[in-house]
């Protein structure tokens, strides 16, 4: 049973009412509740009268049958875990597939797996900073700065800006390390026109994806320092990411992890961080996945990651996936 501390007022607060509520739907007798709540303090009759008529309220029942629901969602999750075999040894790594063992082997199974080849015929692999900075000039570049001054850096629109792409760069090559800086997706950059022509260095195979949808908030583009991280959360679609220069680390963990949609807040962020608290996350399956220059990380959708740059660092994503790819419903914590 679970204990609350003394209550000596005349009624009952909203505290102990959930913690009667709590204990009834855990079986727990009324005569065990009534003691409990007579050794804190509550005078017999009060508590007499609030086991009674929390006991009948029709409200109890409705709490019941969510509480079961509940219950049944997460032995779904449970069962998911168990059966997840694949999962229990470290992410695959492998070349290109075609496209059907693709679709059929990770994207409709929600499997997550590193391609070492999949940018190779990629011009986009030569990309440095220093030729994007001379490509760009002074071009807007939409960039995040004041990162390490607030704690909800990625979620803060306030934080958002845009200088020349050649001002920017030079200022993350002067700063690495540093969280302090960093263009993002959510940045647009690629909406921008003088970012839409780096696509001409991206190979787009049509059997995986839309071509014709490339242009169309089909991609995304990060340029920053080592040390930049982005915390633990899930995206909304199916996402295939590309390093291309420098080197990022992934922290992976499944949709089916309880811990984690215990610990959601909307819209898409866990209250956990895999790297500061692992206490926190010791019955979560873990996956640590290091993308080196010209590796692809397919991330489905739903899975939590959490990115650290470990270099001065230029990625990029596609989305057009040939398969219907949105899941803006997903969203626990909501």
């Amino acid at each position: 049973m679970r204990r609350k501390g003394s209550q000596r007022a005349i009624g009952l607060s909203d505290d102990w009412r959930a913690w009667i509520v709590d204990n009834l739907l855990d079986n727990v007798s009324t005569h065990s509740l009534l003691s409990a709540l007579i050794g804190g303090g509550v005078p017999r009759h009060v508590a007499e009268r609030e086991i009674r008529a929390i006991a009948s309220s029709p409200s109890l029942a409705a709490c019941a049958s969510l509480r079961r629901r509940a219950r049944d969602a997460e032995r779904v999750l449970d069962l998911y875990k168990a059966l997840d075999t694949q999962q229990r040894s470290p992410i695959e790594r492998r070349t290109k597939p075609s496209a059907d063992e693709f679709f059929s082997r990770y994207f409709d199974r929600n499997v997550p797996v590193v391609f070492t080849n999949f940018t190779a015929d990629w011009p986009a692999r030569a990309w440095t900073p220093a030729g994007l900075a001379e490509r760009l000039g002074s071009a807007e570049m939409g960039v995040v700065r004041g990162r390490e001054g607030d704690g909800e850096y990625d979620r803060n629109p306030a934080l958002r800006t845009t200088m020349p792409a050649q001002d920017y760069i030079a200022e993350v090559l002067a700063r690495s390390p540093t969280n302090d800086l960093y263009s993002v997706a959510n940045n647009r950059n690629m909406a921008r026109e003088p970012f839409l022509s780096l696509l001409d260095d991206v190979v787009v195979d049509p059997s995986y994806f839309v071509p014709e949808e490339v242009r169309l908030a089909g991609t995304s583009f990060w340029l920053g320092p080592a040390g930049t991280v982005t915390p633990f959360h899930h995206d909304t679609t199916n996402i295939l990411f590309s390093q291309l220069f420098g080197r990022k680390r992934f922290v992976l963990a499944a949709p089916f992890e309880r811990t984690l949609l215990g610990s959601s807040r909307a819209p898409f962020y866990s209250d956990r961080d895999p790297e500061q608290d692992p206490a926190a996350l010791a019955d979560v399956r873990l996956h640590t996945v290091d993308l080196a220059p010209g590796e692809s990380l397919f991330l489905p959708v739903g899975y939590w990651h959490q990115v650290r740059a470990l270099d001065v660092s230029i990625s990029f994503s596609l989305l057009c996936f040939r398969r219907p790819n949105r899941f803006e419903a997903y969203t626990p914590g909501v």
